[in-house]
């Protein structure tokens, strides 16, 4: 089931971050103690922001619900 969800992930965060001018380097979800845990790994030549991560993540996450991939 993880494989899949990182997959799909892949799939629709990829876009969203060429888009921003980012780099997808990777992805996780796994179960913690805490429950399921989406991790989502951005870079950019240069660095990245804490700006670009908050607007990159407000994008993917907007993605990810409506594309229901959890």
């Amino acid at each position: 089931m993880s494989r899949d969800v990182v997959s799909r992930v892949w799939e629709f965060a990829a876009p969203v971050a060429g888009a921003a001018g980012l780099e997808l380097v990777e992805v996780e979800y796994r179960r913690e103690s805490r429950g399921p845990v989406l991790r989502i790994f951005l870079d950019r030549e240069g660095g990245i922001g804490v700006d670009d991560l908050a607007r990159a993540s407000r994008q993917l996450s907007d993605v990810l619900d409506v594309h229901d991939v959890i």
